[in-house]
């Protein structure tokens, strides 16, 4: 059996509720809206925000579209790991 539940993982400090908090600081990586795949706009990068510690490397994205209003164009994605 494995015991998953009970393994010491590493956790963030902070939990993801969906805000990108000012500890994140300016962004990396500012990308302009309007050159999405298949002009998606669920899948168009506005920014990418990154922090780190002595253990964790954490990221946070914003995007130009609402990625719940578009499930049905996004369903040949996969892949995706939170």
């Amino acid at each position: 059996m494995i015991d998953y539940l009970q393994a010491d993982y590493l956790r963030p400090n902070a939990l993801a509720d969906g805000v990108i908090e000012s500890t994140y600081g300016d962004p990396f990586l500012a990308d302009d809206t309007g050159d999405s795949l298949e002009n998606v706009a669920a899948l168009d990068l506005d920014a990418l925000y990154l922090q780190s510690d002595e253990t964790m490397l954490s990221l946070a994205l914003s995007i130009a579209g609402d990625i719940f209003s578009n499930r049905g164009e996004l369903s040949h994605l996969h892949g995706y790991d939170a």
